[in-house]
């Protein structure tokens, strides 16, 4: 009782004083938007995302660029109105990325990232790179499910080991400290961030009605992670959602697929980013656009929402492929398309060479790397994958869905080039890498890359 009246009293005196509300955290640059389409059809289903992946490009850019204060009043705070929802998931074929996982059902909590144009980061401290993209409430389509946040925390608050509230309680690690911040008055940007600093576990704003105006305590997150230094402002803010129920994709607030540029992984997640598209495809009929989201490495860079014909799964293209990079110039690369085929080179960069080799196989032009060399197999069905191999120390092929592995060279002989030819059939959509240890000295050369139908199979 006397904790509840403490709380009440704290909230009071909040409210009747005038010296908490804080600066509006500095705006970044306005969000660029790119569209690259290919010769696709208008009608069908790549017409649908064409058309959609526009459509959601002009509300991502809508959301983004809008900064205000709240949606009508102190109890309608911002997000509802503004800002681009962000849940990245893990691609499974065994569940569904837009249901909650079971460990959300037990918590009773679903974590989001929410980016507008004064609330910016440069990552997004999970191990997946793509997932889904909602509309804020107030901008949905009729009928759709309305999110419900619980709180909210001005960087990621590792609420996998918050085990109250729905992961809005304390953390397991510091319990005094990191209960919900109205109760240890907490109540400003400027006490926030004296009191956390840069690693301390931080507290979080509760947003539930009885914590009473949240568009208060938003702002005030927003505002705390946008004003913190550097490295508060690097990583991603977190507001907890109540969980779903499993079973509800078709009315979920989805308005697309999203995966982030900017990693080693970034093909890999694209890959990823198919299958969802293709599994929501074939759930609910509609043809939701895979967009990529390019976040800014400063506070002064903006946001770069990009959509691609050629990232989409459900377009499916020329599945007869045969990628040589004799149509590459020469020159240094991350991500480079040799006729149609797309490859990432992570050393962090790589090259596209002409230097001759002691290969029969690989003449001309070449890829080549010390660290991966990666791409996507896109489809639906069983098609084959061949290419031309090179190495001068341990390296692999690797498929990323499936998890097989299969060793090229056990680098018995390090320094000294290996080649050879590799052909495997992949359930499409998969996604290969040739990898290696990642050495100064390691040389990784990737050439000839022919994906084709199996015979006698049936593509969908």
């Amino acid at each position: 009782m006397r904790t509840l009246f403490a709380l009440s009293l704290v909230l009071l005196l909040a409210a009747c004083s005038g010296t908490t509300v804080d600066t509006p955290a500095p705006p970044t640059a306005p969000a660029r938007i790119q569209i690259a389409k290919h010769a696709a059809p208008t009608s069908g289903v790549a017409g649908q995302l064409n058309q959609r992946g526009e459509q959601a490009l002009a509300l991502l850019q809508s959301w983004y660029n809008d900064r205000t204060v709240d949606c009508g009043g102190i109890n309608k705070p911002a997000y509802l109105c503004s800002g681009v929802w962000i849940r990245l998931t893990t691609t499974n074929r065994a569940y569904l990325p837009w249901d909650p996982s079971p460990g959300a059902i037990t918590k009773g909590g679903i974590s989001f990232a929410w980016l507008r144009q004064d609330q910016t980061f440069s990552n997004i401290l999970v191990d997946a790179r793509n997932g889904l993209l909602f509309y804020p409430n107030d901008r949905a389509p009729a009928g759709k499910y309305a999110l419900d946040v619980l709180c909210t925390f001005p960087r990621d608050a590792n609420t996998w080991e918050r085990d109250t509230l729905q992961g809005c309680g304390p953390s397991r690690s510091n319990p005094e400290t990191t209960v919900p911040c109205q109760p240890l008055g907490i109540l400003t940007a400027r006490q926030w961030i004296a009191k956390y600093g840069e690693y301390a576990p931080p507290c979080g704003w509760d947003l539930r009605p009885k914590a009473g105006s949240p568009g208060r305590w938003f702002d005030a997150s927003a505002v705390s992670h946008q004003t913190s230094s550097e490295q508060v402002w690097q990583t991603n803010n977190e507001l907890i959602v109540s969980t779903w129920q499993p079973g509800i994709g078709a009315t979920l607030p989805m308005v697309a697929f999203v995966y982030l540029s900017g990693s080693n992984t970034e093909l890999e997640a694209r890959t990823k980013a198919w299958i969802d598209q293709i599994r929501y495809y074939d759930a609910y009929g509609v043809a939701l656009p895979i967009l990529r989201i390019e976040l800014p490495k400063n506070h002064s860079q903006p946001v770069t929402f990009r959509y691609s014909s050629a990232d989409q799964g459900l377009d499916p293209g020329n599945q007869r492929l045969h990628a040589d990079f004799e149509d590459v110039p020469a020159g240094t690369y991350r991500r480079v398309i040799s006729n149609g085929l797309e490859f990432l080179l992570t050393d962090p960069s790589g090259e596209v060479r002409d230097d001759p080799l002691p290969s029969a196989s690989i003449k001309g032009h070449y890829a080549v790397a010390n660290s991966t060399l990666s791409f996507g197999v896109k489809g639906q069905g069983p098609l084959r994958v061949t290419f031309d191999w090179g190495c001068n120390e341990y390296c692999f092929v690797g498929e990323s869905m499936t998890g097989k592995y299969h060793e090229l060279y056990d680098g018995a002989t390090p320094g000294q080039m290996r080649f050879g030819t590799y052909s495997v059939v992949v359930e499409a959509p998969e996604h290969i890498t040739l990898g290696s240890l990642g050495e100064d000295a390691t040389k990784i050369v990737l050439d000839n890359v022919r994906i084709e139908p199996v015979e006698g199979a049936t593509q969908r």
